[in-house]
């Protein structure tokens, strides 16, 4: 977690570990000083991704704006004897929406362990050759770079597809069940939507003034306003782990 969010976080009893993108990164002689610190928790989360599935941890991330209504909404993701993906659909990169009609959003989504998916594996091989700083980018590109084709794709369905060796399975879950571009209409029109909507995740610019501002106007901004101290404890030891193992 960056130092925002472990600023809020320690209120809670939460296990958690503060990262500082850009010191990591500057130990892993990694960081550019044209890199933005956004590119860089993008790119230190890359490297989380990896090190948890290499340890044969299945993955279930939600973006701190992704908001489960409804209760049991992990059972739509944990399918790992289904898929290797299970993600909301998305528009960026253009390129790839352009070629496959969607994207792997990179705010809501399941990735099982390459320990037990050699499709998993290749793609983290996959995109270790995509030059880029963004994880969504990365991510797509290789799914392209595999050659991700449609097994199954019908509107307002589950869309399902498989790389080029069939060892990679991707579930895309639709707008109505983890919606991203629709929130704000479906909102409206909440009564008849709530029986199938699972994961709210509005789409706003990247500020965090812009997406408190529409999670409070949807009814999902939950947090407190607490007086946080000024202090931030960077764990070192991790530092030192990740350098040595990279």
């Amino acid at each position: 977690m960056d130092k925002g969010s472990c600023e809020v976080i320690q209120h809670f009893k939460i296990a958690y570990i503060c990262i500082n993108p850009p010191e990591l990164l500057l130990h892993l002689n990694s960081f550019e000083s044209d890199k933005t610190y956004l590119q860089s928790i993008f790119t230190v989360r890359m490297i989380c991704f990896w090190l948890l599935s290499s340890w044969g941890f299945d993955i279930l991330h939600f973006d701190v704006d992704a908001i489960p209504v409804r209760p049991k909404f992990s059972d739509l993701f944990l399918r790992g004897d289904e898929a290797d993906i299970v993600a909301g659909i998305g528009l960026f990169p253009h390129s790839v929406y352009k070629n496959l009609g969607t994207t792997v959003c990179m705010g809501s989504f399941y990735l099982k362990s390459l320990i037990y998916s050699e499709g998993v594996r290749q793609l983290f091989t996959t995109m270790s050759t995509i030059d880029a700083f963004d994880d969504q980018l990365k991510m797509n590109k290789a799914l392209v770079r595999m050659g991700l084709y449609w097994k199954s794709k019908k509107p307002g369905e589950t869309w399902i597809g498989l790389d080029s060796n069939q060892r990679l399975r991707v579930n895309f879950l639709p707008e109505t069940i983890v919606c991203r571009r629709t929130c704000e209409a479906l909102f409206e029109i909440l009564g008849t939507a709530k029986d199938e909507l699972y994961i709210m995740h509005p789409f706003t610019q990247k500020s965090g003034q812009v997406k408190k501002s529409l999670l409070g106007v949807l009814n999902l901004w939950q947090l407190k306003t607490y007086d946080i101290p000024n202090i931030y404890n960077f764990n070192l030891d991790l530092i030192d782990f990740v350098q040595s193992i990279s």
